[in-house]
């Protein structure tokens, strides 16, 4: 049997999801939980995927398309809005979160981003390629 265990702390029965496991039948969850945490019996969820909303599992939105093509002319761009308290990450590198994401190149190649939003975003990596004109 699935359990997803979740913190109500988003309001009435929403919250992210604190773990998310399967187990035999007749297993004592409530034994593991904490206080305040609910248990959904029978849900199967992935908590960097996942999150309660209104007592059932929901995908986390995310922020940004994975993957985004643009011409290195230097002047074409791609953006997106970020919500307040996101993380960027470049090659180790933390560039400002706040704000929309704007970003052009004149130099060819593939550009990663680590985008770390607070929740209930989902954490994702963003590529950029950016093709010789």
């Amino acid at each position: 049997m699935f359990f997803t265990i979740y913190e109500p702390s988003m309001g009435p029965k929403t919250g992210p999801i604190v773990a998310a496991y399967e187990s035999e039948e007749g297993h004592d969850v409530e034994a593991v939980l904490k206080p305040g945490q609910v248990v959904l019996r029978g849900v199967q969820s992935d908590p960097s995927l996942h999150s309660v909303r209104y007592g059932k599992v929901t995908d986390r939105p995310k922020v940004a398309e994975d993957r985004y093509e643009v011409p290195a002319d230097g002047n074409s761009e791609v953006s997106f809005d970020l919500p307040q308290g996101t993380e960027i990450w470049h090659e180790g590198e933390q560039l400002t979160g706040e704000g929309p994401f704007v970003f052009r190149v004149a130099v060819p190649g593939t550009y990663g981003f680590a985008i770390l939003p607070p929740f209930p975003y989902r954490q994702q990596f963003v590529e950029i390629v950016a093709h010789a004109v």
